[in-house]
């Protein structure tokens, strides 16, 4: 699934293309993932209106508009695509003609979402969505986190926690801070947390920078190889599953410091 890193890297790609230009058509294809299910209405609210910026909060991407906000869930495997021309997609589930280019929502499992929204804040306000993982401070982090009683990896999961931490850069954070991923949060010690939080910033720009291309990651990153079974990249010993929090969890129990 597209993390904050993927959805980061999307947005600063749309937001160089897009953003002066005019809305000419909207079609939205699949009435699933269309919030709300009225294709008239939501093409009416989209057509016409003019692309002035663009933002992310967690894993959800916004277009800003002279009037109203465009919200894109990227789901499973969902993925934006730009063309110059009429091209199409296989699995396209939204079509938008721009003044210049067409920008397609392509989904083939379907779990992704978009619709009009008033703005990013009520949006994240409506959806109790907790701060963004490349914006929460310190001390915020440690008031949000620290007292969970549960799995640390799954409270890095939480959306309401912290958002856009997913099951692959959980993992990463957790084996870069050499913590268990089912050590309880509430009794994991202040610096640790701190270090916790300091790797998430530092694992989300460093995956943001590689442009979420696993090969450019550092050699000592789980997820330029991240197999059970396979060989830890920092000690060689084998690496192992477990669910946590309902997702596979990859961790090497060799490298753990707590």
């Amino acid at each position: 699934m597209p993390e904050l890193p993927e959805v980061e890297t999307a947005r600063r790609q749309l937001h160089e293309e897009l953003v002066g230009q005019l809305i000419v058509k909207a079609d939205a294809l699949d009435l699933k993932m269309l919030v709300g299910g009225n294709t008239d209405e939501f093409s009416s609210r989209l057509e016409g209106r003019r692309i002035v910026g663009t933002d992310r909060h967690g894993k959800h991407l916004f277009l800003l508009l002279d009037h109203g906000t465009l919200r894109i869930h990227l789901g499973m495997n969902g993925s934006l695509h730009l063309f110059r021309c009429g091209e199409e997609t296989r699995h396209q589930r939204l079509v938008l003609d721009l003044d210049h280019v067409r920008v397609i929502f392509d989904n083939p499992r379907r779990f992704g979402r978009f619709q009009v929204v008033e703005n990013v804040m009520t949006f994240v306000s409506q959806k109790g969505l907790g701060p963004d993982a490349l914006s929460i401070g310190e001390e915020e982090f440690l008031h949000r986190v620290g007292g969970r009683r549960k799995a640390i990896k799954a409270v890095l999961l939480d959306q309401k926690v912290v958002a856009g931490i997913g099951n692959l850069y959980a993992d990463e954070v957790l084996f870069q801070e050499r913590l268990a991923p089912v050590a309880l949060a509430s009794r994991i010690p202040k610096d640790r947390l701190i270090g916790t939080w300091s790797r998430m910033r530092e694992v989300l720009g460093t995956a943001i920078n590689a442009g979420t291309d696993f090969e450019r990651f550092p050699d000592d990153y789980l997820l330029r190889q991240r197999d059970r079974g396979g060989p830890c990249p920092r000690c060689g010993h084998e690496l192992r599953s477990a669910k946590v929090g309902g997702r596979t969890t990859i961790y090497c129990p060799f490298c753990l410091s707590i």
